[in-house]
């Protein structure tokens, strides 16, 4: 009911039209306004206030609350949509597809994933998307929403140190680098954001080292998300997949966000080596690993939460520290050291570096 009344308010564009009103709002005219059956909009009305989605100062009449601007706001709807359309049919699935393996078998070594079975599709999901636009543009749009609440990683691990003398400051407005250098790399970057921020604390001209934002469909999901612009910020968008050659070679910094609890040990064993082989052989080059975290010492309700969705859609999960190690090792990668932040949830960044061949 959480996803799918507010959902329905949503349609009816009932936030906005409380939101818009200077004085509380009666049910005959939201009867008028969204022309909907007087009975469906009060017993809808009803839910919305009982969940404080919406305030009713008396009966019959409404108006909005704390919680009626988020119901209204373009990307928390993009959610609302992706929710119901994807997340509840994959949910819905789950108890039947695991019934049928007897509960024998953990949601990463099915055959079909909950996704494909409540979407009725072979697909997965990111296959799925490509042939739904609108619900890929959704999820996108949910996902950026997301990440603006999240605590940025350079609050703890200062780009500096990884940079060196390739970013030093400009004393003045004509000193630059030299030789444009590849800076950062944020693999799997989606909309761009991460590199955003990289650019605010780098900004370009004055340091010309590139910053490089790569998914499957950057070139056209970074420009039009309205975080940057790609000749005035200097991010450079390149379609890129993670499974095969790293065309960035020699990087400072290879990023990697909630990439690896998408996919089974195997394939994350092949983007860290993908990764591996692209980076500098002089020891300058790093791989960030900035991901969620299950810890069974400090159990947190999103940690859990990510972990049986990632199950759901991907028929993956999401791994412990020790276990990320040993992708890690596998893939030649020296772990050097751990740094956890974040309020809710164990959320942690790695420093990797590339094993030095004996």
């Amino acid at each position: 009911m959480r996803l799918v009344i507010p959902r329905v308010a949503s349609d009816l564009h009932i936030p906005e039209i409380l939101l818009r009103s200077e004085r509380p709002v009666s049910t005959d005219d939201l009867v008028k306004e969204t022309e909907a059956d007087p009975l469906l909009l009060a017993r809808i009305l009803r839910y919305l206030a009982s969940q404080h989605l919406i305030s009713s100062p008396s009966p019959h009449v409404w108006t909005s609350s704390t919680l009626t601007p988020y119901l209204a706001n373009p990307a928390f709807v993009a959610g609302l949509r992706f929710g119901t359309t994807c997340v509840l049919p994959s949910a819905l699935a789950t108890p039947d597809l695991l019934a049928s393996a007897s509960f024998k078998k953990d949601l990463s070594k099915l055959e079909t994933t909950a996704f494909q079975k409540g979407n009725s599709t072979t697909d997965s999901m990111y296959q799925w998307f490509a042939k739904h636009p609108a619900h890929q543009k959704d999820f996108q749009t949910w996902m950026a929403e997301t990440q603006k609440r999240q605590e940025s990683l350079f609050g703890i691990l200062p780009l500096d140190q990884f940079f060196g003398s390739e970013i030093e400051a400009s004393s003045t407005e004509t000193t630059t680098i030299p030789e444009p250098k590849r800076l950062f790399v944020d693999v799997g970057g989606g909309n761009s954001r991460l590199c955003a921020e990289v650019r605010e604390r780098y900004p370009y001209p004055a340091f010309k080292g590139q910053v490089i934002n790569q998914d499957i469909q950057a070139s056209l999901v970074g420009p039009e998300s309205g975080l940057t612009n790609n000749s005035n910020a200097g991010i450079e968008h390149q379609d890129y997949d993670f499974f095969t050659e790293q065309p960035a070679k020699g990087a400072r910094v290879y990023h990697l966000r909630n990439i690896l609890h998408n996919w089974s040990d195997d394939e994350c064993v092949k983007i860290l080596s993908n990764t591996r082989e692209a980076m500098d052989d002089d020891g300058h080059s790093v791989a960030i690993v900035d991901s969620t975290a299950i810890s069974d010492s400090e159990l947190s309700w999103y940690d859990s939460y990510v972990d049986l969705v990632m199950g759901m859609f991907f028929g993956a999960r999401v791994r412990s520290l020790d276990e990320y190690k040993a992708l890690a090792e596998k893939a030649g990668l020296v772990w050097e050291k751990t740094l956890k932040y974040g309020e809710e949830s164990n959320q942690y960044v790695a420093v990797l570096r590339k094993k030095k061949l004996s």
